[in-house]
């Protein structure tokens, strides 16, 4: 067992709005069970007044909970209104005539950032204020003997990494730190304007600070070390951690369906943040083929909030007269609707461009339904040959595949080996391992 104390970073959940995706959901998984366990306390930081302070995980835990509580079935979040407003904007601006848009967009275009930019730095600034103003939780005293862990995504805080590091290097602790992709290094166009910077940075700063870095995938872990190749940085510490795909929300076959348009083995699932990286416009060309060949493919239902990139295809999806009846865009979706969701849909398709690891994936196979994946090298460390893949790039050759799953002999067939072959993974075997990773190092 590991000397000293484990502390976790929890500043990302913290301010984390809605409910858990991705990065959150490892990071709430890992720290639910080491607090369960008695095994860590818990910080967040403070990027206003660059402090560290100490923080109780029951709150965030009652949070999760009474987010996820049996009461909220039947109910889904609407769109926010910031989402909304941005989809009306963008309906109004598509009506003026082509030409005045185009005198029009290079002159707007600079102002409303600029604007926009600075009413959010405004609210964002108000939000810490105030969260100070209101907390007395004592700046926490690192010792030379404690463990910093750091699960989830701070690149977004530019400070964080280097107050840790400078508060490393006095104190004397050590300090580890979750990879969840370096995406942004070797793929930038799937981000906004300065985002490689942002990440360029807080990456060189966590594989130069930390003892040792976490992997979720071996591909993760072969482009941080290329990364620090590349930036004249020794090879890096630390060890692959398998992420738990195991389901905790007990399936109630009585719920209804988040959509009355999804009735049970009659629609197609696709979970997780709509941005270009994740690739829905695959899905809206492979509905197009469909329409062209005059074949009835089942409803799509893609779940998730918009992300980088995706206003005009998601625009697409719901005004395309040959596509809009065809698909359902869900967002709010909690976690009992998520089991919902992948207990009865016929199958599930997943056609991430890049990922550091596929948790829908994964979570697809638990729950025994055959996922149509893309061939990105960590979506293939999930299931190796279980699953049958194809190039994000090829709308026709996931269209091949959709076609021969619309055969309910060979969709029983495969579901059956899925079952009989899928090893789960639990969050606390993965909290094992991380904590294995620790004790290593």
């Amino acid at each position: 067992m590991t000397t000293g104390t484990i502390w976790i970073d929890l500043t990302d959940i913290y301010y984390w709005k809605g409910y858990l995706t991705g990065i959150q959901r490892v990071d709430f998984n890992i720290s639910r069970r080491l607090y369960d366990r008695g095994l860590a306390k818990f910080f967040i930081y403070h990027e206003r007044s660059r402090k560290f302070v100490e923080a109780d995980f029951e709150p965030i835990l009652q949070r999760y909970l009474t987010a996820n509580a049996p009461t909220s079935l039947g109910t889904v979040a609407r769109p926010s209104l910031r989402l909304r407003t941005k989809v009306r904007l963008r309906e109004n601006y598509l009506k003026i005539r082509p030409e005045t848009r185009a005198w029009l967009t290079p002159r707007v275009k600079p102002v409303a950032k600029a604007v926009s930019g600075k009413i959010y730095h405004t609210l964002y600034l108000a939000k810490q204020m105030r969260f100070e103003a209101t907390d007395n939780s004592p700046e926490v005293q690192f010792t030379s003997n404690d463990n910093i862990l750091v699960l989830g995504g701070e690149w977004g805080r530019p400070n964080f990494i280097d107050d840790l590091g400078r508060l490393r290097r006095r104190v004397g602790f050590k300090l580890f730190h979750f990879i969840h992709d370096v995406i942004p290094l070797n793929a930038p166009q799937f981000f906004g304007p300065g985002h490689f910077e942002i990440s360029a940075d807080y990456f060189f700063e966590a594989a130069a600070q930390c003892d040792a870095l976490i992997y979720n995938s071996k591909s993760c872990r072969n482009e941080v070390e290329a990364f620090c190749q590349q930036v004249g940085l020794p090879r890096p510490q630390g060890g692959i951690v398998r992420l738990g795909d195991e389901t905790f929300t007990e399936y109630d076959p009585s719920a209804t369906p988040p959509d009355t348009r999804l009735t049970p083995g009659n629609f197609i699932l696709c979970q997780g943040t709509i941005e270009m990286r994740k690739n829905p416009q695959l899905l809206y060309y492979v509905y197009k083929l469909a329409h062209q060949e005059g074949i009835s493919l089942p409803m799509l239902a893609i779940v998730g909030k918009p992300g980088w990139l995706t206003s005009d295809v998601i625009y697409a999806f719901k005004h395309d007269p040959e596509v809009s009846g065809r698909v359902a865009i869900l967002n709010g979706i909690d976690d009992r609707h998520s089991t919902w969701l992948f207990q009865n849909c016929r199958y599930t398709l997943f056609p991430a461009i890049y990922e550091g690891w596929g948790l829908p994936v994964a979570e697809a196979l638990v729950h025994g339904k055959v996922c149509l994946a893309s061939d990105a090298d960590s979506v293939q460390e999930i299931a190796g040959d279980l699953l049958d893949y194809y190039s994000p790039f090829d709308a026709r050759a996931c269209f091949e595949l959709m076609k021969r799953y619309q055969d309910d002999t060979v969709l029983a067939r495969k579901e059956a080996e899925i079952k009989a072959r899928y090893q789960v993974q639990t969050w606390d075997k993965t909290t094992d391992e991380v904590i294995s990773v620790i004790e290593q190092n």
